[in-house]
């Protein structure tokens, strides 16, 4: 088991690298615009490596190109 200073570290980077990455994100894809909320939904994604994307709001996420994948899989696939 790690101990709390460990594990508190770890999570100020990820909360660190996650920032960093919203706010590329947001400079990235400026003319969209996309916001903080897609934004976010596109970093947490990107950092556990996910592929798939359940969502109404088409938009954006066809149009982001995260950095693990070529594009999300989008579900539902029609609306």
């Amino acid at each position: 088991m790690r101990n709390s200073a460990t594990w508190w570290i770890g999570c100020r980077k990820r909360r660190w690298l996650l920032c960093s990455g919203l706010s590329t994100l947001v400079e990235t894809y400026a003319s969209l615009p996309l916001g903080a909320v897609d934004a976010s939904v596109v970093a947490v994604a990107v950092a556990v490596a996910e592929r798939l994307g359940i969502t109404l709001d088409r938009r954006h996420f066809t149009v982001v190109r995260p950095q693990h994948i070529g594009a999300f899989m989008l579900l539902p696939e029609r609306l």
